[in-house]
Order: C-alpha cells, then sequence, then structure tokens
C-alpha cells in the first residue's frame, strides 16, 4: 500500500527499464527501472530537516550478466558505506532484488547519496529514506563495547540467553566496524 514518488532528486544519468521478473521481492516493479551514469558520478539529493534516517538503496542487476561487470562505490553525505559494490555478486545473480540499509544523521539539512563508478556504470532501482526518532541498540554479540570508525558505540554482548561466544583477529573489510564483526555468539545444545 505504499506511494513510491516518480524518479526525482537526481543530478544526471539515464534510465533505462526491462519487463523481466524480479525474484525476491513482493514489489518488483519498482526493480525494473533503474537510473544509470555513464561516466560520471550518479547522484541524487533531497532536503531533509536535521535528524536520524534510515536510506534503504534498491537495486536489481537488469542489464549485466555476471559478477564484476558493474562494481561502484556508495557515499552518503561524505561518508563510504560500500567499496567495490557488485549487486550480481551480492545478490547471487541478475534480476534479483537486493536491498541496502543504512542508518546516516543529517547534520546540514541535506541527504546527498553518490554512487562512483569503479567498473561500468553506477545505478540505483529506487531509494527510500525515512526518518527514525528510536534511538539505535548496537550490540557487540559475544564480545566487548567497541566504538567504530563512525564513533557508534556498540554495547558489550547482553540481552541473550545461553549460547557460546567466540572470535578472532582476522581482517575484515568493507566496514567501519571490523571488531564487531571479529566476536560471534552461537547457540549451543
Amino acid at each position: 500500500g505504499q506511494t513510491w514518488s516518480a524518479d526525482n532528486g537526481f543530478v544526471g544519468g539515464s534510465t533505462y527499464s526491462t519487463t523481466a521478473a524480479i525474484a525476491g521481492t513482493t514489489t518488483p516493479t519498482l526493480y525494473q527501472t533503474e537510473r544509470y551514469c555513464g561516466g560520471c558520478t550518479l547522484e541524487y539529493k533531497f532536503n531533509a530537516p536535521n535528524g536520524n534516517y534510515v536510506v534503504n538503496l534498491k537495486f536489481a542487476e537488469i542489464w549485466a550478466t555476471s559478477p564484476g561487470q558493474r562494481v561502484f562505490n556508495i557515499a552518503i553525505n561524505g561518508q563510504t558505506y560500500e567499496q567495490n559494490f557488485d549487486i550480481i555478486r551480492m545478490a547471487g545473480g541478475p534480476n534479483i532484488a537486493l536491498d541496502r540499509r543504512y542508518p546516516i544523521t543529517v547534520t546540514n539539512g541535506v541527504i546527498d547519496i553518490q554512487m562512483q563508478a569503479s567498473v561500468n556504470n553506477p545505478k540505483i532501482s529506487a531509494i527510500e529514506i525515512t526518518q527514525t526518532s528510536f534511538t539505535p541498540i548496537r550490540v557487540n554479540a559475544g564480545g566487548p563495547q567497541v566504538t567504530d570508525a563512525l564513533g557508534r558505540v556498540w554495547a558489550a554482548d547482553n540481552g541473550f540467553i545461553g549460547g557460546g561466544t567466540d572470535g578472532n583477529d582476522n581482517t575484515i573489510l568493507n566496514t567501519p566496524a571490523p571488531a564487531v564483526y571479529q566476536t560471534e555468539r552461537y547457540g549451543t545444545p
């Protein structure tokens, strides 16, 4: 029952669409269109009152057919959230819906989404931005309190019922909070 407005807020780029079936969603129409930018940074700008938001970016690869054919970086308000983002690799194939959610804080009245190509053209199928009045709960499952590179505090493991913990010091890529991926809580019989 949600209404999605027509494409707006973009800076440059072109559109493309398909009639192919899109798997993994109850709203395939959102994923059958895209805005892409050949040889430029694909950008969307929206005015927004200062506060906390969740930016939900929706993707389905409707042009490329295998991993590595389209790779790009995603930044919101100057903060890089994805490096070398490959829709087909992340979704498991073409024509499969993939959503990525990013909590952000607006301090300058603007939400500025930028996608910069590494290989081929960056693209987007749909954008959903919701304001949050809820304070996020961040728990480092199986580990101690951690402050990540974005200044967010992850509480020491709590709220669990049973289970065991484990951890390592392996290098974790593509996250501003690698320490929270180095610990875990797992179920025990």
